[in-house]
């Protein structure tokens, strides 16, 4: 017996609605973003960069490199969110601190929370997708960046919504080597940043070569 609902109403409404094209990408100048992003706009997806602002330690440097990265691959401007509040919640040594090893950057539910609002600004701007950088050297680091917890974040998300919303994962079947192949192809490299620690001084990134993604980056260059 189907059960008539507002709710069930709107979802076919939505599965019925014209598509967009447009995609919401959470973009933070990393490499995984960074490269999700040119592949995207190679498919021409109407991109709509999110950038969000967590109090990461090196989120100065990632404001700062948000805006090139998006007028340089042609995206529309970023909208930006700022939820630094969340250190009322939670710990990480990503917050504020010096973060060297995977452990010290963990911050629970952080890409799980990432893709809700990517979800909600998607319902805004009539998006018919979501997008993160998951890439496949990703799938054993957190749970909330496996493969699994992206394609049931699509069942959530549809729930959640008044449309289908799929997350789209452009960079899935690629190693770390190979997306920086991608961004240094388009000129990019040095409109990204990997180092969690990174700090804007007299106008220049400096890093500090000893966390694990700025190891990380240095095997993979």
């Amino acid at each position: 017996m189907f059960i008539k609902t507002k709710w069930n109403e709107d979802f076919l409404a939505g599965l019925q609605r014209e598509r967009t094209n447009r995609v919401v990408l959470l973009y933070s100048s990393g490499i995984d973003s960074t490269s999700s992003a040119i592949l995207l706009k190679e498919q021409d997806y109407n991109i709509f960069p999110l950038f969000i602002y967590y109090g990461q330690s090196n989120g100065e440097v990632e404001a700062k490199l948000v805006d090139k990265g998006a007028r340089q691959i042609g995206m529309n401007l970023v909208q930006r969110i700022d939820i630094s509040n969340i250190t009322e919640l939670c710990a990480s040594k990503l917050i504020g601190d010096i973060a060297v090893d995977d452990q010290d950057a963990w911050l629970p539910a952080r890409n799980t929370l990432f893709l809700v609002l990517a979800g909600m600004y998607a319902q805004t701007i009539d998006a018919d997708a979501i997008s993160i950088g998951y890439g496949i050297d990703d799938n054993f680091v957190f749970g909330d960046n496996m493969l699994v917890h992206h394609q049931l974040a699509e069942v959530l998300l549809s729930f959640s919504l008044t449309r289908e919303i799929k997350v789209l994962l452009p960079i899935r079947g690629l190693n770390k080597k190979e997306l920086i192949e991608i961004v240094r192809n388009h000129g990019m490299l040095d409109l990204t940043v990997s180092c969690w620690n990174a700090q804007w001084q007299d106008g220049k990134i400096v890093v500090c070569n000893k966390c694990a993604n700025c190891i990380e980056r240095e095997q993979a260059s």
